[in-house]
Parts: structure tokens; C-alpha cells; sequence
């Protein structure tokens, strides 16, 4: 959700408002099935793999989206993956009994 109320204008005229609106859209959950070909394109050195969407885009090649709409957490950074291990266990713990 749009923490904003958003405007749409025709030069700098509003016409329409929208109030803290809410967007669906889909993103890049980050697991990825490549291709022995994209493989090849990336370098040794680090490479943020959407550098190589970028490289395949521009060379028209196919890439394929797989809509997930099971439960998704991001694990962007350390803070986040111990946070999501803390919340497995005690899934898992609850399980048990």
C-alpha cells in the first residue's frame, strides 16, 4: 500500500486522486533456473543477476516468470534470515506437539 495520497494529472491539472492506494504486482522473489547459455554471461567477479535480465532483455533472448502465490518471506540481509530461522523453529516446535 501507498503510504500517499496519489494524483494523476493532465499537464497540471488533477483529475483524479487516489487515497493511499493499494498496487498488486509481481516481483523478483530471487530463485532463479538458468540456462547453461545465461550461465555462460555471467562473469567470475559479482553480478547482480539483474544485470543479466538487463543483458537478455537486450538480446531478446526468452525469460519466463513462475507466479508463486504460496506464503514468501525476503531474506535480504543477516537481520532478516535469523529473524525468519527464529520463526521456522517455532513453526516447527508448535508441529511437534
Amino acid at each position: 500500500q501507498n503510504p500517499f495520497g496519489v494524483i494523476e494529472t493532465n499537464d497540471e491539472k488533477i483529475i483524479d486522486l487516489f487515497e493511499k492506494p493499494t498496487y498488486n504486482s509481481l516481483v523478483n522473489g530471487g530463485v532463479y533456473v538458468l540456462s547453461e547459455k545465461a550461465k555462460s554471461l555471467i562473469p567470475e567477479t559479482f553480478y547482480n543477476m539483474t544485470s543479466l535480465f538487463e543483458e537478455l532483455i537486450e538480446k531478446n533472448e526468452d525469460i519466463f516468470a513462475y507466479n508463486m502465490f504460496e506464503n514468501w518471506n525476503d531474506i535480504a540481509n543477516v537481520q532478516e534470515l535469523n529473524s525468519m530461522n527464529s520463526k521456522q523453529k517455532k513453526i516447527f516446535k508448535n508441529e511437534e506437539q
